[in-house]
């Protein structure tokens, strides 16, 4: 995930356990050089907000109402992604 993505993700599902972790991850493998792919699908449903359209917290934190279609919650989140 870049590094942008991640920010994001963390600051509209900041509880995410594994997204944190994962952030925590990235962060010390780019401070070594290293690259923070690959990584697994299962990383990426868990941590990604484009996948976690259904997500009851990213919902909340971006005001998004729980009878929103998948595709109206995801062109939100890339909204909010693309003012963020």
């Amino acid at each position: 995930m870049k590094q942008g993505n991640l920010m994001f993700a963390l600051s509209v599902e900041p509880k995410n356990e594994t997204l944190q972790s994962y952030a925590t991850r990235v962060a010390h493998l780019r401070s070594q050089g290293l690259p923070s792919i690959p990584t697994t699908v299962k990383v990426e449903k868990e941590c990604n907000s484009f996948l976690r359209t259904s997500s009851k917290d990213i919902r909340r934190s971006l005001s998004i109402p729980e009878s929103a279609t998948e595709a109206e919650a995801l062109r939100r989140i890339q909204r909010a992604r693309d003012r963020f």
